[in-house]
């Protein structure tokens, strides 16, 4: 059996990037799409959903500033 819980992602990026809230963000109980769906908002990509409905709630808001 494969888990993502309390899955540790580590982000890092060149300049004007913006990670918010320093070294560690807590998103608390989300799904690995929700991140990605956050990247590809902060690149302004045209994508709303990845995967099925109870693959994610949508973007994590917060992460970038």
């Amino acid at each position: 059996v494969h888990s993502f819980t309390q899955l540790p992602v580590v982000l890092f990026g060149g300049a004007h990037v913006g990670l918010a809230a320093g070294p560690t963000i807590d998103v608390g109980d989300r799904y690995t799409n929700d991140l990605w769906l956050a990247i590809a908002r902060r690149f302004e990509a045209p994508i709303t959903s990845l995967g099925t409905s109870d693959q994610g709630r949508g973007p994590i808001d917060g992460i970038f500033v």
